[in-house]
C-alpha cells in the first residue's frame, strides 16, 4: 500500500464565521473554494506557506487564521489549526473517513 506523498484540500478565502443559536455558519463573501496541495507531513509554518500560495494572499503568516469544524448535529466550536499538531490532527482526521472538511481562512 503506499501513500501519496500530497493532498488536497479545499478552502473558502473569503468570509467569516458567524454564531447562530444551534451551530456556527461560515459566511462566504465570494462562494469561491480553492484547492490546496498539503504534504502529508507538513509543519504547520509549511500548512500556512501552501494556503497563501495558494489563495494568492498578500498577508504575512502571522495574519492566516485558518479553521474547521468537523461533521456534527450540534453546537460546536471551529477547530483552529494554529500548531504543529492540529496540522496533523487535522490530516488524520482527513485520512480516517475521508471527509475533507473545507478550510476557512480569514487573512487580516
Amino acid at each position: 500500500m503506499s501513500i501519496a506523498e500530497f493532498m488536497l484540500v479545499s478552502g473558502d478565502f473569503m468570509g467569516q464565521r458567524l454564531e447562530t443559536s444551534k451551530c456556527w455558519k461560515w459566511r462566504s463573501f465570494n462562494k469561491v473554494t480553492i484547492l490546496i496541495p498539503v504534504r502529508r507531513n507538513s509543519s504547520y509554518y509549511e500548512f500556512v506557506a501552501s494556503v497563501i500560495q495558494s489563495g494568492d494572499l498578500d498577508c504575512a503568516p502571522s495574519d492566516v487564521v485558518i479553521s474547521y469544524v468537523m461533521h456534527s448535529r450540534e453546537k460546536v466550536n471551529p477547530t483552529i489549526i494554529n500548531s504543529d499538531v492540529r496540522v496533523l490532527t487535522y490530516i488524520m482526521d482527513v485520512d480516517a473517513d475521508g471527509f475533507r472538511p473545507i478550510l476557512r481562512i480569514k487573512c487580516g
